[in-house]
Order: structure tokens, then C-alpha cells, then sequence
């Protein structure tokens, strides 16, 4: 008899395995509690980055505000300020490198100065570099319009200063778009006011692509959320496979959000949503002045659903004119028609249809497409016999183990 309640445990055990998924967690227990913990911990440490953030934002801008007159009046040569350096602290070499790339941009516009500022976040001790605010300041200046690149760096024993290639790539990216080809037009200029220039920090339409760094991967940004988090209902599984997130690793892109994967199926309407109406739109306060870009992290809407629009990635402009060339790109840069109106005149075809094409390239293209799920399928996937079959199932297999278990017993 002892075999026989073994058998049923065991089988009762792998039922309870199968259903667990299914049935919505009611009743706290200790892994509840550790794991509300745990989340906890990543939301204070989020929040101090973002306030360290802030802080580093609003104290750069000090910094640069009484600078601009020299900005503005420098001419067509980008301008490097150091902050918090060692005097003896040469910028000589990256000073040649800027000048370098903006020659290949061309002429340019001579109503738009740059500049790159490098700050010492680690000139007073103990100061920590993570959460350093990098971007740019964009702002007019009498008859011209000012962009800064700003960065975070630091010097190395010989005395020289180390600033990454690839990220002084992308920060400087929003300044030679301006530099290029000038003020944009009111609707784009809106549209890139109120998305912070997330969509716009790719050099690679002029910069060779080994030398471009590139963030994320597919088309769209990612917006993270706390409720991210799959298979929550059964803490108890996951923990079995060492507490690793198994559902990022098998379930299709659904980071992307509805109108993403949509978009990605062909649905033209859902592109222009991911670009016009995204969630960092209508997103929350970032807490830092308009003149300045921001990070998604810093506009993304408090609750992030499916439901919620992801913006493009960060070389949706760029690869739009390395498709398109300088001179049609400039066409639609300077347009006062709507942002779709002036895409579909520029480029003759709409931004729905375009966008679905380079969203599909840039999935198609990407490690997860490759070596993930590369087949995106929408709607309900499951079929609504499986609970009738896995039920079924089971009870056949409690039925053959006990049929099994009376056998050996009376043998």
C-alpha cells in the first residue's frame, strides 16, 4: 500500500507541476515576499540612477549656459570644453577627431554651432560614474542654434582622456544632423522636441558602420517595465532553473508592444503609431529642462503595457537617409507640412509603408531573429482543447500508474 501512495503522491506532484502556470498565485508566501523584496531593491536602485541622472544633467547645464557666446561665435569648428580636468589635461586628439568627422559631413549649416563638453564626475573622491548624465543641449543663441555633446570622461595615467569612440558617436549624433542640414521644420522639430532625439543618435548615414556602436537590437527601444517579469504565477518553477528568466529566453519579441510586433506582420497603421504615437510622447516628467535630450528611461509612461507604443530605435533617422540620401532627407528635414504629408512628399511613399519595411530589415537582421523566435504569429495561439487535454492526460496516467501500483501489490 505504501508503493501505491508513493506512485499517486508522485503523480499528483507532476499534475500540480502541469496546472501551476495555469492558476493565478492568491496567498503570500516567503518566495512572495522575497521577490517583492528583491523588486523592490530594483526600483530604489533605479530611482537613484535617475536622480543621479538629474543631477548630472542640471549640473552640466550650469556649466555651459555662460558658454554659449563662444559656442555661438566659433564658426563651423566644433569646440571641446573640459570640466573638472587636471590643467595640464590635452583634448588635442579629440579635437582632430571631431574636426575629422565633420568634415565628411560637408559645408554644413552656418547658422548651427557645436560643441562637445567632457565632465570629471570623478574629480571630487568617491564620486561613482554610474547614472552620469550624457546627451546634449540644444537651444538657439541670437541668430544661431547651439548644440552641445555632452559626456562624462575620464583621464588615464599618461594624462590623455578617455572617452569611448562609439559613445561620443551616438552623443554627438543630434548636433550633426543640425550641423548638416540646418533647422528642421516645425512638425519635425516637434516631433523631436517631444521625443528628446531618441530615434536620432546614429552617425552610421556618415561614419563607417565598424566604427558606429549601435544600442538595443531590433527596431524599436525597449521601455522596461516592473511587470515584465514572466511566469510570475509560478516563482516556484523558475527558481528550479536557477532563478532565470526562461520566458525572455522562449517567448516571442512581445518587448516590442502590440503596435511593434503589428508593424512587424506588415500593419502600416501600427508603424505610424510606434513613430508618432509612441508611449515616451506622453510620457512622465523627466524632471530635466527641455533644451536637453533624454534617455528612454527618463521618459517612459509610469505603466508600460503591450498596449503601450515603443518608439523607433535609436538609427531610425540615420538608416532613413543612408536609404533615402542627403538630398531627399533634406527636402523632408525642412518641410512645414505635417511630419506624414512631408515624408510622402520627400520620399514618395508613406511613412507606414516605409517604416514597415525597415522595421522587418532591422528584425530580420537582428541575433534574436537569428538564433530567437524569427516567426511572429498574432492572436491566440492556443488552442482551446489544451486544458480538456492535459486534464484528460493526467487522469489517464494516475489511472495507469494506480492500475500499475495494485498489480505489483497483489503479485
Amino acid at each position: 500500500m505504501d508503493v501505491t501512495w508513493k506512485r499517486l503522491t508522485l503523480a499528483v506532484l507532476g499534475l500540480a507541476a502541469v496546472l501551476l502556470p495555469m492558476r493565478k498565485s492568491g496567498s503570500p508566501s516567503s518566495d512572495s515576499g522575497r521577490d517583492d523584496r528583491e523588486r523592490r531593491l530594483m526600483q530604489l536602485s533605479g530611482e537613484q540612477r535617475d536622480a543621479r541622472t538629474r543631477w548630472t544633467a542640471l549640473m552640466v547645464r550650469d556649466s555651459i549656459l555662460p558658454r554659449l557666446p563662444r559656442i555661438a561665435q566659433a564658426g563651423p569648428e566644433p569646440v571641446v570644453l573640459l570640466q573638472g580636468f587636471p590643467a595640464q589635461t590635452s583634448n588635442a586628439a579629440l579635437s582632430n577627431q571631431l574636426r575629422k568627422q565633420w568634415e565628411q559631413l560637408g559645408p554644413g549649416d552656418s547658422t548651427v554651432a557645436t560643441a562637445v563638453y567632457l565632465y570629471n564626475v570623478t574629480s571630487e573622491p568617491g564620486t561613482a560614474t554610474w547614472g552620469s548624465y550624457w546627451g546634449n543641449l540644444i537651444t538657439p543663441r541670437d541668430a544661431h542654434i547651439v548644440c552641445v555633446s555632452i559626456l562624462s570622461a575620464e583621464v588615464a595615467a599618461n594624462g590623455r582622456l578617455l572617452v569611448g569612440t562609439g559613445l561620443l558617436d551616438v552623443a554627438s549624433a543630434p548636433c550633426a544632423l543640425l550641423r548638416a542640414f540646418g533647422k528642421p521644420g516645425k512638425s519635425i522639430a516637434s516631433w523631436l522636441d517631444a521625443t528628446r532625439y531618441i530615434s536620432a543618435r546614429s552617425n552610421a548615414w556618415f561614419i563607417p558602420e565598424t566604427r558606429q556602436y549601435e544600442f538595443g537590437s531590433g527596431p524599436w527601444a525597449w521601455l522596461p517595465s516592473t511587470d515584465d517579469r514572466p511566469f510570475q504565477e509560478a516563482p516556484f518553477l523558475t527558481r528550479l532553473f536557477g532563478r532565470f528568466q526562461v520566458g525572455e529566453a522562449l517567448t516571442p519579441p512581445y518587448r516590442f508592444g502590440a503596435s511593434g510586433i503589428r508593424c512587424l506582420s506588415g500593419e502600416e497603421q501600427s508603424c505610424v503609431n510606434s513613430v508618432l504615437h509612441s508611449g515616451v510622447m506622453h510620457g512622465r516628467d523627466s524632471k530635466i529642462p527641455r533644451d536637453l535630450t533624454v534617455g528612454v528611461s527618463l521618459l517612459k509612461p509610469d505603466t508600460v503595457t503591450v498596449a503601450t507604443a515603443r518608439p523607433p530605435e535609436a538609427n531610425f533617422i540615420s538608416d532613413l537617409i543612408r536609404d533615402k540620401g542627403r538630398d531627399r532627407f533634406r527636402t523632408f528635414w525642412k518641410s512645414d507640412l505635417s511630419f506624414e504629408q512631408a515624408f510622402h512628399a520627400a520620399f514618395g511613399e508613406s511613412l507606414g509603408h516605409w517604416t514597415a519595411a525597415w522595421a522587418r530589415h532591422k528584425w530580420n537582421s537582428s541575433w534574436e531573429a537569428h538564433y530567437g523566435h524569427a516567426t511572429i504569429e498574432l492572436g491566440t495561439t492556443l488552442s482551446g482543447s489544451w486544458p480538456f487535454l492535459v486534464i484528460g492526460w493526467t487522469v489517464l496516467t494516475l489511472a495507469a500508474v494506480f492500475w500499475t501500483a495494485r498489480r505489483k501489490q497483489v503479485s
